[in-house]
């Protein structure tokens, strides 16, 4: 069981590195300098 938990943390780990690489880079500007700008699309 534990060797699974750690696996999904794994790949929830490796798609939050692809998120970031694509469409997370969007929402991680947005929580750093949502006091400076605002989101724009």
């Amino acid at each position: 069981m534990i060797m699974g938990i750690v696996l999904v943390f794994l790949m929830c780990l490796y798609m939050l590195l692809l998120g970031v690489s694509k469409k997370g880079s969007l929402f991680i500007w947005f929580i750093r300098g949502n006091n400076i700008k605002k989101v724009e699309y």
